[in-house]
């Protein structure tokens, strides 16, 4: 939920919060190597998978971790259950391994590949999609007892897969690949990410809100279900190897160096009131200040009537680099601060849109 999560890494690394983030404790993996991901079924109950075919299992929140024999010497890098007794772990050479008793024992399945595997995705007991080398993708909807291979239309290594219903799903890879089904993966489509940059995970609410996370800090985000990614600002130039969303707007990111992002706006950047004393009378977008910038700039703008607000920032070709407020606000005046560290230098638009009132100001980032 918003307040309790685990994040696993090098060394058997697991670290543990009930307060949001805003603390973290260790807790003991045992003789566990290098762990590669983990899933939880509710605050008890929780997988891990790792090097060399390691399986962790909680079913105390993590206040012990105890091994399950995998049957496998091969790295594990996908884990994903559907309920504290069925999950499928996929890892090297094509390794999948299934269990219906909680990891009790773990049984080979056939996946037709040699292919590293590194992300698996399950909807429910039966279906599931699996996604790694070369533009892999695999699907199950027996629960595996059967794993048939898709046309991915790519051969970039695929490394993260999420579904919200059995028909759509989205698959993230290497050189900025997007890829999205509506039909449980008969077809793939690619889109447009914005990016060269590796993505390694993505996760999704619902059919339309998803964020993705990447190599030098990447963060992108799509309320539109991908028709449209739109960089975030992470503030880090540091790998980025998993991301997890609990609701739309409350999500943790973790990377190399013991990263940990945390957001409770959708990654949007937080609006601050800076004056509600009265009522405003007229709508404004403010010119923003410094002007020239380097690297940030506060902008300000003024709201009459309560309603769903929106402020973009668009180069100089019209496209969208910046969503910084998409909210409902309520009358008042109010900054937000920009930070463009990760552009070039030139002129920039600011768009403000709430109600019928739509006004447009430049901006110049000068490095």
């Amino acid at each position: 939920d918003a307040n309790i999560g685990t994040v696993v890494g090098e060394g058997g690394t697991i670290l543990r919060t009930t307060d949001g983030g805003a603390s973290w404790v260790t807790q003991t993996s045992g003789k566990f190597d290098n762990l590669y991901d983990v899933f939880f079924t509710d605050a008890s109950t929780g997988t891990a998978v790792g090097r060399g075919g390691g399986i962790a299992h909680t079913t105390d929140g993590g206040a012990s971790w105890i091994a399950q024999t995998s049957g496998t010497i091969k790295n594990l890098f996908g884990v994903s259950f559907t309920d504290a007794s069925i999950g499928t772990v996929v890892g090297g050479g094509g390794t999948i391994l299934r269990t219906t008793n909680g990891g009790a024992s773990w049984i080979a399945q056939t996946s037709g590949k040699i292919e590293d595997l590194y992300d698996v995705f399950f909807t429910d007991a039966s279906t599931g999609t699996a996604v790694g080398v070369g533009g892999t993708i695999l699907r199950t909807t027996n629960g595996g007892a059967s794993w048939i291979a898709q046309t991915s239309g790519t051969f970039n290594w695929l490394y993260g897969v999420c579904f919200t219903d059995a028909s759509t799903g989205t698959a993230v890879g290497g050189d900025g690949t997007i890829l999205r089904t509506t039909n449980g993966g008969a077809s793939w489509v690619a889109q447009t990410s914005g990016t060269l940059k590796g993505l390694w995970r993505v996760s999704f609410t619902d059919a339309n809100t998803g964020t993705a996370v990447g190599g030098n800090g990447t963060i992108l985000r799509t309320t539109n279900g991908g028709a449209s990614w739109i960089a975030q600002a992470s503030g880090t130039n540091i790998r980025l190897y998993g991301v997890f969303f609990t609701d739309a707007n409350t999500g943790t990111a973790v990377g190399w160096l013991g990263t940990i992002l945390r957001t409770t706006t959708g990654g949007v950047v937080s609006v601050k009131d800076v004056r509600q004393s009265e009522i405003p009378r007229e709508v404004a977008l403010h010119q923003n200040y410094p002007n020239p910038f380097n690297p940030s700039t506060n902008i300000g703008f003024t709201i009459q009537t309560s309603g769903s607000t929106l402020l973009k920032v668009f180069d100089v070709l019209g496209r969208e680099v910046a969503t910084l407020v998409n909210e409902e606000i309520q009358p008042g005046t109010y900054e937000v601060t920009w930070d463009a560290k990760d552009l070039p230098s030139g002129v920039y638009f600011y768009n403000l849109q709430t109600g019928t009132f739509v006004q447009t100001r430049k901006m110049i980032l000068l490095k």
